[in-house]
């Protein structure tokens, strides 16, 4: 193309892009999406605001990333040769491309004889880029340099390593003041006198760019990237179906951790700090509801905080008068949907919220508070998942050489956080979740990568049906086959306390589990008729003794309201009742033979009678058994994760509108 022919803005350069290379920008930067450019003229306005630039250049990998350094630090309208003389490469194909991929993005435009990086993106690497000075008026020569380091010798050379990468600027008073090698008594004034140095103004020296090009060995950068990312599918690899199996597992765990949390919300009374986050100890409460193990707490904590996280992101729990965590009506209606689709609405919102959730549980930080909050988690987590999805299901990744290859591909990301440190942590994230097992990516990685697609009906068919059904053992004990549904799991967590965790899971009836049935209203025929009904083996004897043998002494107690009122035709447990020292402070009294009031409510003598190893059964006015209340539900909330990119086809719908108005 002659200079008579190239474009001589960004806006005329545009109007000669077909529909494919429209596309390759908006798929490149998807902020321009939304809402979508009338025009061509619209689009050039969006693309060189500052915020949009700098999101472009943050989503550049490390190679494209250095060479759009190279044009910031070469003068407007240069050629590829003078970009590939400064990185110092001979690799003209990767320059090229490097190039075409910063024009693709709209950060450059123009021919390759003839380049212009867009004015917001120059400004962006600052006023020195790549940490070199502007070119010399009066450049020296590469023998010049020479002669001058050796006579400034060794006294100048520390100053000098100092400012050889950038920023090339020191502070000195009177930098401009006359210096020769026979007045130089400072390091700085050394450096001055012999011209390796150059006063910018009154107060400020800068090296001049050839002194640093010759001080680099000719280097722009200190290590160049290389022009295409580390290969993550070399590794080894497992059994694909073997990983997939495990990775299902764990998210069928997690299915169950996230149910019988909202479940139990009601029991835990959870109370929210004034910042809404959740406290240690009731974080605390959570380890122990879902069995955690206490050996390695700190992981532990992390996984109950995420729990408690995904709840309330995907909308199922909600606050009651700023400080009751309780579920609401949408949990009811996640229990009816099918595994795969839940796993699914979870995955996506873990994906697309706004916050880093192992921040929670850093020092003095709460779940749910504010500290876990950064606008960047989702563009984090996305681009994770990205990367990953390119690995064949079953292939060994690992955190430390993910960490290494998102470097790659987010330098500036790389620059601003601890990257190996939180890839370690959304690895740990994405094992709990299932989209890794055993250090290997699983097929559910994938699923998770495209978030409007549904799960492949091979995979969905690895989510195993829940079950209704029950194991009962002489040992009191009773084992689920696999994931219970909900109304078996809520029954036998009512019956019986969960011992093990585990996708089904072990469950032990004793008398205090049988005792909170009946305080609900269960009888002994209920509970032998409904575990009759759930078991696979018949309700062993022993079991029956049990639940009978609780069944006759739940009740012989009756309380009521006078304050409360408590009828027995026990003595001896009235007398027993009466010398308790918390018979005055309730204000226990005998009002007739077999008959004890109390001033306190039903609820606390009821308490002290639990204490003492009795059942009693509570009664209204009307003499009818208080069973436990209807669970309590919050409002409704809504759940806005971050949107993902566009999908391609509304790309290509919007792409060949702004292609057609240029026609």
């Amino acid at each position: 193309m002659s200079r008579r022919d190239a474009p001589r803005s960004l806006a005329e350069s545009l109007r000669r892009w077909t529909a494919d290379d429209f596309a390759t920008l908006l798929a490149a930067r998807p902020d321009l999406c939304t809402p979508p450019p009338r025009s061509v003229g619209d689009l050039v306005t969006r693309m060189t605001t500052g915020g949009s630039t700098m999101n472009a250049l943050h989503r550049l990998n490390a190679w494209q990333h250095v060479v759009a350094e190279a044009l910031a630090a070469l003068p407007d309208g240069t050629g590829r040769s003078a970009v590939a003389e400064l990185l110092g490469t001979t690799d003209e194909l990767s320059v090229r491309r490097g190039i075409a991929d910063l024009r693709g993005r709209g950060l450059v435009w123009g021919p390759d004889h003839d380049l212009h990086l867009l004015v917001p993106a120059r400004a962006a690497f600052g006023p020195w880029p790549a940490g070199l000075a502007d070119a010399s008026v009066h450049p020296l020569a590469e023998a010049d340099v020479e002669r001058a380091l050796a006579a400034a010798g060794d006294v100048a050379r520390p100053l000098l390593d100092q400012l050889t990468w950038g920023p090339p600027t020191g502070r000195v008073k009177n930098a401009d003041r006359e210096v020769t090698p026979q007045t130089a008594t400072t390091p700085m004034e050394v450096a001055l006198a012999h011209g390796l140095l150059r006063p910018l103004d009154h107060d400020t020296v800068v090296m001049p760019r050839e002194v640093a090009w010759h001080l680099r060995g000719h280097r722009l950068v200190r290590t160049l990237p290389p022009s295409t990312p580390p290969d993550l599918t070399t590794g080894r690899r497992r059994r694909a179906e073997l990983i997939d199996r495990a990775g299902v597992g764990a998210a069928i765990t997690l299915l169950r951790d996230v149910e019988q949390l909202v479940s139990s919300l009601p029991d835990l009374d959870v109370r929210l700090l004034r910042d809404g986050g959740l406290s240690a100890k009731d974080l605390g409460g959570v380890v122990s509801l879902l069995r955690l193990p206490a050996a390695h707490l700190a992981r532990s904590r992390a996984y109950a905080a995420l729990v408690v996280e995904l709840a309330w992101a995907a909308g199922l729990v909600n606050q009651v008068n700023a400080e009751t965590l309780l579920p609401t009506p949408a949990f009811d209606q996640w229990l009816d949907r099918p595994s795969a689709e839940r796993w699914t609405d979870l995955v996506r919102v873990w994906a697309g919220t706004l916050r880093w959730y192992h921040w929670s549980v850093r020092p003095k930080a709460h779940a749910l508070g504010p500290d876990a909050d950064w606008r960047g988690a989702a563009d984090l987590r996305r681009g994770l998942i990205g990367v990953c999805a390119e690995v064949s299901p079953g292939t060994l990744v690992g955190a430390a050489p993910l960490a290494e290859a998102y470097a790659w591909h987010r330098p500036a990301l790389a620059a601003q956080v601890d990257l190996a440190e939180m890839t370690g942590q959304w690895w740990e994230e994405a094992g709990w979740l299932g989209l890794q097992a055993l250090d290997a990516v699983t097929g559910l990685m994938a699923v998770a990568a495209d978030e409007q697609a549904s799960m492949p009906a091979a995979l969905a068919g690895e989510f195993p049906e829940p079950v209704a059904e029950l194991i009962l053992q002489s040992d009191l004990t009773a084992v689920a086959p696999g994931p219970l549904d909900h109304d078996t799991s809520r029954v036998t967590r009512l019956l019986a306390d969960q011992e093990s965790r585990g996708a089904g899971g072990v469950f032990r009836f004793s008398q205090t589990s049988l005792r909170r049935a009946f305080d609900a209203g269960w009888s002994a025929d209920r509970v032998l008729g409904w575990l009759t009904e759930h078991s696979s083996t018949g309700v062993p004897q022993p079991l029956e003794y049990l639940v009978g043998d609780v069944a006759r002494r739940h009740g012989r107690i009756r309380v009521g309201s006078v304050g409360a009122w408590i009828q027995t035709d026990d003595a001896a447990v009235l007398t027993q009742l009466l010398s308790h020292p918390e018979a005055g402070p309730l204000g226990l009294r005998r009002l007739a033979p077999g008959v004890i009031v109390a001033d306190a409510e039903a609820d606390e003598v009821v308490g002290l009678l639990h204490e003492l190893g009795l059942s009693p059964a509570a009664e209204d006015s009307t003499g009818r058994l208080v069973t436990t209340p209807v669970r309590p539900r919050a409002r409704p909330r809504p759940v806005d994760p971050l949107p993902g990119p566009p999908r391609p086809e509304a790309i290509a719908g919007l792409a060949e509108e702004l292609a057609g108005s240029v026609r």
